[in-house]
């Protein structure tokens, strides 16, 4: 595989991740209530393990784009 082709690829990977986190954030600050609300019908949670559950969600998911992503993104900008 061209080096080229790996590079583009993550950095749209990068782009598009890093965009979903972003919309889960906004989704999250803006309607946690309404979140909550129809979370809370189906599984018995309190709102600070809600928002316990979101933050470590976010967390992983932004902690593994950079993981697989974005540093080897920049590894591969280093040694071009």
């Amino acid at each position: 595989m061209d080096l080229q082709i790996i590079k583009e690829f993550l950095l749209w990977c990068s782009i598009i991740n890093i965009g979903i986190l972003s919309l889960w954030f906004i989704a999250f600050m803006s309607a946690a209530d309404f979140i909550y609300k129809m979370h809370s019908k189906f599984n018995k949670i309190t709102r600070e393990q809600f928002n316990g559950i979101h933050y470590a969600g976010m967390m992983f998911f932004k902690t593994a784009v950079f993981v697989f992503f974005v540093i080897p993104y920049i590894v591969i900008l280093i040694i071009e």
